[in-house]
């Protein structure tokens, strides 16, 4: 895969962009590089199958640390509720990448 040899070749990554896009994509790839040297995202294990805000759960910090890393959501250590603040960073997660963006946690916002 192409965009593979990029994250791979960090001295394509260092070259002037053609295009604003170009600049944009070399941007969050050398972003999710990071990420995967620093140990990538958290593995969501849930037997519930959704989460919709004042639930408690002992995945709900899971979800907080994930969405951190692609939304930047303050983590609450240790908050076993899904709050307002997560339900707005399920939202923004839900429309960046194409779901019906109703802040609930959904098995399509799980992965395992």
């Amino acid at each position: 895969m192409l965009l593979d040899s990029l994250i791979d070749r960090k001295d394509m990554l260092n070259s002037p962009p053609i295009y604003r896009q170009c600049a944009l994509l070399k941007a969050q790839l050398l972003k999710y590089h990071d990420i995967r040297d620093a140990g990538g995202f958290p593995v969501i294990k849930s037997t519930k199958k959704t989460f919709s805000k004042g639930d408690s759960s002992e995945t709900v910090p899971i979800v907080r640390e994930w969405l951190y890393i692609p939304v930047r959501l303050p983590v609450k250590k240790g908050l076993s509720v899904m709050d307002e603040s997560l339900a707005a960073g399920i939202k923004k997660f839900q429309q960046r990448i194409g779901l019906k963006v109703d802040g609930i946690i959904g098995q399509q916002c799980l992965h395992k």
